[in-house]
């Protein structure tokens, strides 16, 4: 019971430190003017717009423009992330 207790403890850890690593990543991302920047955790931590894309006839441009930033930042906050969980796991019994 004692070892289940002692492995909980460490998961426990391990939860906590890779959330503490994840929050450290920034994926940045910039195409044409615009740029965004999102965390391990997947929280924006900004967007920046070049004004030129400020008009009316530019919106459906840049709303793409913008998806695919951030669509591509997911995914490679998706590896990282699963790269660094996977690292900091190792030699941990389940």
């Amino acid at each position: 019971m004692f070892d289940k207790m002692k492995q909980m403890m460490e998961m426990q850890k391990k939860a906590k430190d890779i959330q503490h690593k994840l929050e450290g990543i920034t994926i940045e991302r910039a195409d044409s003017g615009v740029k965004i920047a999102i965390n391990g955790l997947f929280k924006v931590e900004s967007v920046e717009i070049d004004p030129a894309w400020l008009s009316p006839d530019k919106k459906e441009k840049l709303q793409n423009t913008i998806a695919k930033l951030f669509s591509s930042a997911v995914q490679d906050v998706q590896k990282k992330s699963a790269m660094e969980s996977q690292e900091l796991l190792k030699g941990l019994v389940f």
